[in-house]
């Protein structure tokens, strides 16, 4: 696990050297402290008197190794029969593996509900609050004492850390996070609840005209710090240079996402074009007028906007004082215009005397990976294994024809799911070898190793078996499981086969020996 790449690496390469550093620390107790607490607290054979546990569960432990005894001779009669039994058992194991399923992680139920909302691009952030608001009484009014607390925002600020979480800021982009109760959890589970609060909005038919996006996740706030933006369990990226063929193909995966089970709200990251008011410096001008384009870029934002410019102290308090126009003087276009900038000179100059204000359609963003232009499309998945999801999707992707110079290829959780399972299978085929190289060491032949090893598959058997009954998918924390159990399970192998080899070295029968042991 040491040398396991990606994030899966990051998570457990930890855990490894713990492991490493727990046994070597175990391997010092067992040949200094053990034998000497047992010198301490042990008398001679027979000296010892049989405790109250002892008294009470020597019988049954001895019933039971008889009638363990009585099953091991059978199964020795029957070696073939009992091997092949075995072996047609760990075969039928396998053909669970398609009902399994697979997936990255599962989803904690960390008790919150994300909510993003957004709506047309140009809302203003008082409006955007409102609609936010509605909504977050919606949830309250549904879900009554169950809900601890709930937290609204709108709008955007500019030392706000939620895009380092993957977060979307905007005035016309609201969010609401949702606290349940613990003891509420019991009757509903955070996954069901953001399913149920999903399919709340879509029914409110009132909301639906005014929202153009919605995002109801109960996912890992942490996701959007290790994925970015596209932190969705299935995300598919489309690459290129020609923003109308991208959003052709980025339309066609969407509906295939749509038609497809277990995918609930598809979208592309590929925002409408965001009205906005351009400012445009005339240079000639503003030179005639002694007046720097900086100073334009500094005063007008402050204007409308506002700064905080000071700070006013009094009886060791700290207040901030913001200042910014007044609502009269900054509602309309033209009050742009007649702002005003100092020059040079210290003289107040119009701003509509050196440049002019203009209205323009710009993009909210440009998303761009390894150079190339980026438009993502994602979506949650509920009630289906993340793996079998995307071999869905993947092929009905497979069909559309991909204009020149456009690529797709997948992201987000499926991209890393590639990525661990590669390593974890090279981690538990390296696991299997330094098991096996270390048993040779220790036995001294190739042969002895090699029985223990067979136990190995058995025990992925039961893992299969397990993962089914339980309805869990394959995902990194089974797998890590998987690789742990390697080593685990050759541990009771090791000591069957070396005891038998003494007693067979004392002389005594092979059947006999291994009852014994």
């Amino acid at each position: 696990m040491i040398f396991v790449k990606g994030i899966v690496g990051i998570f457990f390469r930890q855990l490894g050297m713990c492991i490493a550093a727990m046994l070597l620390a175990s391997l010092a107790a067992s040949l200094t402290l053990t034998p000497v607490i047992s010198s301490l607290l042990l008398g001679p054979r027979g000296t010892r008197k049989p405790g109250l546990l002892s008294r009470i569960g020597q019988p049954l432990f001895v019933r039971m190794v008889e009638a363990y005894a009585a099953v091991l001779g059978i199964a020795l009669k029957h070696r073939a029969a009992v091997a092949v039994g075995a072996l047609g058992l760990s075969l039928l194991s396998l053909a669970l593996i398609p009902r399994i399923g697979t997936e990255f992680t599962s989803e904690g139920d960390t008790g919150e509900v994300r909510l993003t909302l957004e709506l047309p691009v140009g809302t203003r952030a008082e409006r955007t609050n409102e609609f936010v608001e509605r909504v977050a009484g919606l949830i309250a009014s549904r879900y009554g004492q169950a809900v601890q607390h709930i937290f609204t925002c709108a709008g955007y600020d500019r030392k706000s850390l939620s895009a380092a979480f993957g977060e979307r800021e905007s005035s016309n982009i609201g969010m609401i996070y949702v606290r349940f109760v613990r003891m509420a959890q019991s009757s509903f589970t955070t996954m069901q609840a953001a399913q149920e609060i999903a399919q709340m909005i879509e029914s409110a038919l009132d909301l639906m005209p005014y929202l153009i996006r919605r995002n109801v996740t109960a996912a890992d706030p942490m996701a959007g710090a290790l994925f970015g933006s596209s932190n969705k369990p299935l995300t598919v990226e489309v690459l290129g240079q020609d923003f109308a063929d991208m959003e052709q193909v980025a339309g066609e995966i969407q509906a295939v996402m749509a038609w497809t089970a277990g995918v609930h709200e598809p979208m592309t990251s590929r925002d409408i074009a965001r009205p906005e008011l351009s400012i445009v410096v005339d240079r000639e001008a503003a030179a005639k007028h002694k007046t720097r384009v900086g100073t334009v870029v500094d005063y007008v934002p402050t204007y409308v906007y506002g700064r905080t410019v000071t700070k006013f102290r009094e009886r060791g308090d700290e207040y901030d004082l913001f200042v910014r126009l007044g609502e009269s003087d900054r509602s309309l276009v033209e009050d742009l215009g007649n702002l005003t900038v100092p020059n040079a000179d210290g003289k107040p100059i119009r701003v509509d005397a050196i440049a002019r204000v203009r209205n323009d359609l710009g993009p909210v963003e440009i998303e761009r990976k390894e150079q190339q232009r980026l438009i993502s499309v994602g979506a949650r998945i509920y009630g289906r294994p993340l793996g079998d999801v995307a071999r869905d999707v993947r092929r009905g992707v497979e069909k559309p024809q991909i204009p020149h110079g456009t690529m797709i290829r997948w992201g987000g959780y499926v991209e890393e799911q590639a990525i661990a399972f590669k390593w974890l299978f090279i981690a538990l085929a390296l696991g299997i070898l330094l098991v096996y190289m270390v048993m040779a060491c220790q036995f001294e032949s190739l042969l002895d190793p090699l029985v223990i090893m067979f136990s190995v598959p058995f025990a992925i058997t039961g893992v299969l078996v397990a993962l089914y009954l339980t309805r869990i998918p394959l995902g990194v924390i089974p797998f890590v499981g998987v690789i742990m159990l390697v080593g685990i399970v050759v541990n009771n192998a090791i000591v069957l086969v070396d005891y038998t080899n003494i007693c067979g070295r004392g002389g005594m029968e092979l059947f006999e020996a291994v009852k014994l042991a």
